[in-house]
């Protein structure tokens, strides 16, 4: 601004007002994501990855625009490389996202240096360098799509197995009544309440006769 480049060079301008939409897109999905934010894993939806795939979209090709823009007043693709690679390595994308997200925003990506780039050999290093660039990030979101599947599926088997262990130390694996243990938790929680709220509480306890005959004559599973 003080050289006054930014009133007199129409580049100058258009890269300020990219720089301003990504700017904007960015709030925009940290708005819609703290407004549709799941609580729980279980709660994930397809409206969630619908967002994440919008979103990629969307910067991907203001990250785009700003390289283009940016070969009037530098020439150089760094925008379009640190956008790529931050998003391989933020987003969770399988490869069936992935590689039509990239590949058809770097199909783009490369029609239009055809147009703005008038150096051929400026552009073939363009060309070269932005591939490498999408193939390493496609790469790169597979390798960090498997590792955090692996991480849930690993919570979800912890999980379970908590859950299962529970049951066994409160339940009665033959009948699935409630054991000795649970009851004396429960029991000193309500001695606990009324003892707050100074209430009284009663128990009651029952007792079958003659159970034994219905064990003899129908076994214990019955």
């Amino acid at each position: 601004f003080s050289q006054g480049r930014f009133g007199d060079t129409p580049a100058y301008r258009h890269l300020f007002l990219a720089h301003i939409a990504l700017f904007l897109v960015l709030c925009l999905f940290l708005l819609a994501y703290y407004l549709m934010r799941p609580k729980s894993v279980d709660e994930v939806s397809d409206r969630h990855a619908v967002l994440l795939i919008v979103f990629s979209s969307l910067a991907l090709v203001v990250c785009s625009g700003i390289a283009l823009i940016d070969q009037f007043v530098s020439g150089q693709i760094t925008v379009y490389v640190v956008g790529c690679m931050t998003l391989a390595v933020a987003f969770y994308l399988p490869l069936r996202v992935s590689v039509p997200v990239y590949t058809a925003n770097h199909a783009a990506f490369l029609i239009g240096l055809s147009f703005v780039q008038t150096n051929p050999d400026t552009l073939i290093s363009h060309y070269v360098n932005g591939t490498i660039v999408v193939v390493l990030a496609i790469l790169i979101t597979k390798l960090m799509f498997d590792s955090q599947r692996r991480v849930y599926q690993g919570i979800s088997v912890i999980q379970s197995q908590q859950a299962r262990l529970e049951r066994l130390a409160l339940e009665d694996s033959l009948t699935g009544l409630f054991n000795r243990r649970y009851v004396d938790s429960r029991l000193e929680e309500e001695q606990e309440r009324a003892n707050r709220y100074q209430r009284a509480f009663s128990v009651a306890m029952a007792d079958i006769d003659h159970f034994k005959r219905v064990n003899d004559a129908h076994t214990h599973s019955a």
